[in-house]
């Protein structure tokens, strides 16, 4: 009896997929200005990261994907010089998105400690 392989795929994966060759496309055009390249390449990078979150099978690999891009898109990093000390700086920029993501990780660990 021959093996059948079967690919379950998220309803949003072909529209992601089609959003990320567009905005390689777009990252083509000669006439677009440099920031926009960059803004369209961070897109695209986004855009495979959720790709790749909602094509993962294990359900607690999953979870933590979609925790770590959360918690990731909803804030901002950097290394700042603060009275000659270089400091790292957090900041939240969407608190909705930040504060599932951090409710969802405590809520992981409760399940750990059972």
């Amino acid at each position: 009896m021959a093996g059948k392989k079967i690919v379950l795929r998220h309803p949003a994966y072909q529209s992601l997929l089609s959003a990320a060759k567009n905005i390689e496309s777009a990252a083509d055009v000669p006439a677009v200005p440099q920031q926009a390249v960059d803004l369209l390449q961070n897109a695209r990078a986004n855009v495979r990261s959720a790709v790749e979150v909602l094509m993962e099978r294990d359900p607690l690999k999953h979870r933590l994907g979609m925790i770590c891009l959360m918690i990731q898109e909803s804030t901002t990093y950097k290394l700042d010089k603060i009275d000659g000390q270089m400091v790292e700086v957090v900041e939240v920029t969407d608190d909705y998105m930040f504060s599932w993501a951090v409710r969802e990780l405590h809520g992981l660990a409760v399940k750990f400690k059972s």
